[in-house]
């Protein structure tokens, strides 16, 4: 015989009848359990996880008993299309934790490095007036959005793509493109840059013109056109 603990849940003397469960017992340490591991979490601590499952959203993560969800804008600082080309099921995973919801046992948790904040590291090397190489990633009714450094976009409208009439910005730029942009405006506190194309061609522009002007042979203007 083997002796097993178990919680009387019914006792009727009169019809000699005793009800007992053992899968309460066993219920309650798991409950108890868990509120040992919700008071154990701490925001900004890092852990190490698995991810169980993975939504449009983002990737549930276990992280010790508890799950938690990674969003799919804390996968990583650039622009995520699909949470699986980040993470797949049964991958290892560190991540920070997030916001903590204990009344609801609800925990958000973050991929990204939080100490390698696009605007922290980059930030202090954008200036207006700056001519940057970047990259379209985004095309909207009313301009395009071009990243320059990863994790960083700026918008250019739609009226500073080009000098020629255009109904959409599609017109002229295609998702993946290339681009020269220069920097009209760089809010660093709201983290917001406003780019042009057409002053970043003018500038080019300008300097083919001036090197063009200073030798009537070859010009710099001529080997490196192709790069403007």
């Amino acid at each position: 015989f083997r002796s097993l603990e178990v919680k009387i849940i019914e006792l009727d003397f009169n019809n000699n009848k005793v009800v007992a469960s053992r899968r309460v017992i066993e219920e309650e340490a798991y409950e108890n359990k868990q509120n040992e591991l919700w008071k154990e979490l701490k925001s900004g601590e890092k852990r190490k996880g698995i991810v169980k499952n993975i939504v449009k959203f983002g990737a549930f993560v276990d992280i010790g008993g508890i799950q938690g969800l990674i969003h799919i804008n804390d996968l990583a600082w650039e622009r995520v299309k699909r949470v699986e080309d980040v993470v797949k099921v049964n991958d290892e995973v560190c991540v920070y934790v997030g916001d903590i919801d204990l009344e609801n046992r609800k925990v958000s948790l973050i991929l990204k490095d939080v100490n390698k904040e696009p605007w922290t590291v980059h930030g202090d090397s954008i200036n207006t007036g700056d001519t940057l190489s970047g990259k379209v990633v985004r095309l909207t009714s009313f301009g395009a959005f071009v990243e320059v450094f990863s994790g960083i976009e700026g918008l250019v409208h739609i009226s500073e793509i080009t000098d020629e009439n255009i109904a959409k910005p599609s017109d002229v730029l295609k998702i993946g493109q290339n681009v020269k942009v220069k920097v009209l405006n760089v809010d660093k506190n709201e983290k917001k840059l406003a780019l042009s194309i057409k002053d970043a061609v003018e500038k080019s522009n300008e300097y083919l013109q001036y090197v063009d002007n200073e030798d009537d042979g070859v010009s710099l203007g001529d080997l490196f056109k192709d790069l403007f």
